[in-house]
Protein backbone atom coordinates (compact mmCIF):
# COMPACT_ATOMS: atom_id res chain seq x y z
CA UNK A 1 0.00 0.00 0.00
CA UNK A 2 2.69 2.57 0.29
CA UNK A 3 4.93 1.50 -2.53
CA UNK A 4 1.53 2.36 -4.83
CA UNK A 5 0.75 5.72 -2.82
CA UNK A 6 4.77 6.67 -2.99
CA UNK A 7 4.45 5.65 -6.81
CA UNK A 8 1.17 7.75 -6.83
CA UNK A 9 2.65 10.76 -5.09
CA UNK A 10 6.07 10.39 -7.81
CA UNK A 11 3.55 10.81 -10.77
CA UNK A 12 2.00 13.37 -9.57
CA UNK A 13 4.96 15.50 -8.81
CA UNK A 14 5.43 16.23 -12.56
CA UNK A 15 2.12 17.91 -14.84
CA UNK A 16 1.00 15.28 -17.38
CA UNK A 17 2.46 17.00 -20.41
CA UNK A 18 5.68 16.71 -19.00
CA UNK A 19 5.18 13.10 -17.70
CA UNK A 20 3.82 12.46 -21.50
CA UNK A 21 7.88 13.90 -22.96
CA UNK A 22 9.89 12.69 -20.16
CA UNK A 23 8.24 9.13 -21.21
CA UNK A 24 8.84 9.41 -24.77
CA UNK A 25 12.65 10.88 -24.11
CA UNK A 26 13.17 7.32 -22.16
CA UNK A 27 11.99 4.93 -24.39
CA UNK A 28 13.61 6.51 -27.38
CA UNK A 29 17.03 6.05 -24.92
CA UNK A 30 16.17 2.55 -24.11
CA UNK A 31 15.56 2.12 -28.04
CA UNK A 32 18.96 3.69 -28.70
CA UNK A 33 20.79 2.13 -26.07
CA UNK A 34 19.28 -1.41 -27.23
CA UNK A 35 19.63 -0.74 -30.99
CA UNK A 36 23.77 0.05 -30.67
CA UNK A 37 24.19 -2.04 -27.95
CA UNK A 38 25.52 0.52 -25.87
CA UNK A 39 24.13 -0.91 -22.38
CA UNK A 40 27.60 -1.89 -21.16
CA UNK A 41 28.60 2.01 -21.29
CA UNK A 42 28.92 4.60 -18.73
CA UNK A 43 25.37 6.57 -18.01
CA UNK A 44 27.68 9.73 -19.49
CA UNK A 45 29.16 8.04 -22.65
CA UNK A 46 25.41 6.39 -23.31
CA UNK A 47 24.38 9.96 -22.55
CA UNK A 48 26.86 11.35 -24.64
CA UNK A 49 26.23 9.47 -27.82
CA UNK A 50 22.50 9.47 -27.66
CA UNK A 51 22.77 13.61 -27.58
CA UNK A 52 25.05 13.15 -30.98
CA UNK A 53 22.90 10.56 -32.61
CA UNK A 54 19.52 13.07 -31.91
CA UNK A 55 21.33 15.62 -33.57
CA UNK A 56 22.70 14.00 -36.71
CA UNK A 57 19.83 11.30 -37.15
CA UNK A 58 17.41 11.29 -40.30
CA UNK A 59 15.15 13.35 -38.69
CA UNK A 60 17.67 15.86 -36.49
CA UNK A 61 15.81 16.90 -33.16
CA UNK A 62 16.38 20.48 -32.04
CA UNK A 63 18.28 21.36 -29.33
CA UNK A 64 15.63 22.18 -27.20
CA UNK A 65 13.94 18.95 -28.00
CA UNK A 66 17.23 16.93 -27.32
CA UNK A 67 17.69 19.23 -23.71
CA UNK A 68 14.14 18.14 -22.55
CA UNK A 69 14.80 14.49 -23.61
CA UNK A 70 17.80 14.85 -21.35
CA UNK A 71 16.21 16.23 -18.33
CA UNK A 72 13.25 13.32 -18.81
CA UNK A 73 16.50 11.07 -19.25
CA UNK A 74 17.93 12.45 -15.86
CA UNK A 75 14.95 12.96 -14.44
CA UNK A 76 14.06 9.17 -14.68
CA UNK A 77 17.20 7.61 -14.07
CA UNK A 78 17.59 9.98 -10.82
CA UNK A 79 14.74 7.92 -9.58
CA UNK A 80 16.72 5.07 -9.67
CA UNK A 81 19.94 6.29 -8.03
CA UNK A 82 21.53 7.09 -11.15
CA UNK A 83 23.11 10.17 -12.55
CA UNK A 84 25.54 11.93 -14.81
CA UNK A 85 29.50 12.43 -13.39
CA UNK A 86 30.73 14.87 -15.33
CA UNK A 87 27.69 17.34 -15.88
CA UNK A 88 29.73 19.83 -17.83
CA UNK A 89 30.43 17.50 -20.50
CA UNK A 90 26.99 17.24 -20.90
CA UNK A 91 25.85 21.16 -21.27
CA UNK A 92 29.05 21.26 -23.23
CA UNK A 93 27.56 18.78 -25.56
CA UNK A 94 24.08 20.41 -25.91
CA UNK A 95 25.64 23.82 -26.33
CA UNK A 96 27.55 22.10 -29.28
CA UNK A 97 24.27 20.65 -30.54
CA UNK A 98 22.91 24.43 -30.68
CA UNK A 99 26.24 25.86 -32.61
CA UNK A 100 26.21 22.75 -34.96
CA UNK A 101 22.76 23.34 -35.94
CA UNK A 102 23.18 26.90 -37.06
CA UNK A 103 26.39 26.00 -39.29
CA UNK A 104 28.30 28.53 -37.30
CA UNK A 105 31.30 28.98 -34.48
CA UNK A 106 31.83 31.81 -32.33
CA UNK A 107 34.65 33.85 -33.02
CA UNK A 108 35.47 36.10 -30.63
CA UNK A 109 37.85 39.00 -32.23
CA UNK A 110 40.31 41.18 -29.64
CA UNK A 111 39.34 44.35 -28.54
CA UNK A 112 41.74 46.74 -30.95
CA UNK A 113 42.66 50.40 -29.94
CA UNK A 114 40.15 51.94 -31.91
CA UNK A 115 37.61 50.08 -29.81
CA UNK A 116 39.11 51.14 -26.41
CA UNK A 117 39.92 54.33 -26.74
CA UNK A 118 36.19 55.46 -26.75
CA UNK A 119 35.20 53.49 -24.13
CA UNK A 120 38.20 54.88 -22.10
CA UNK A 121 36.91 58.38 -22.80
CA UNK A 122 33.88 57.58 -21.69
CA UNK A 123 35.29 56.19 -18.53
CA UNK A 124 37.04 59.03 -17.72
CA UNK A 125 33.97 61.22 -18.00
CA UNK A 126 31.79 58.89 -15.90
CA UNK A 127 34.44 58.40 -13.17
CA UNK A 128 36.29 61.83 -14.02
CA UNK A 129 40.61 62.52 -13.95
Amino acid sequence: MIKRHMEYILSISVVPNTRKTYATAVKSFTEFLDHWDLRSETFDRQLIMYITFLSISDRPKSPKTIATYVSGIRSEYKLIGQDVQNEFLIRRMIRGVKTFNRGERRVRLPILVQHLEPMLHSLSLFLGP
